[in-house]
């Protein structure tokens, strides 16, 4: 909404592990202990267009940061 954050979003990562989890109201998420791989990130929030991303990669010791507008 305008780039705020947003909170209830569910977050889903398929691939090498698979797990679901929920944005705070920072719209901050984390997924662990996740192997590292390919994955396919998806976001899904009422009221927004999906976000997808069939390209993400985790590697190993490494933190990612994903900063997504999603479309209202």
């Amino acid at each position: 909404v305008d780039g705020k954050a947003i909170e209830g979003a569910t977050i889903t990562l398929s691939g090498t592990t698979n797990a679901t989890t929920k944005s705070d109201k920072e719209g901050n998420f984390v997924f662990k202990p996740i192997s590292y791989g390919d994955y396919q990130l998806s976001i899904k929030a009422t009221g927004f267009k999906d976000y997808i991303d069939t390209a993400f990669v985790v590697r190993l010791g490494k933190v990612n940061k994903v900063f997504v507008g999603l479309e209202g």
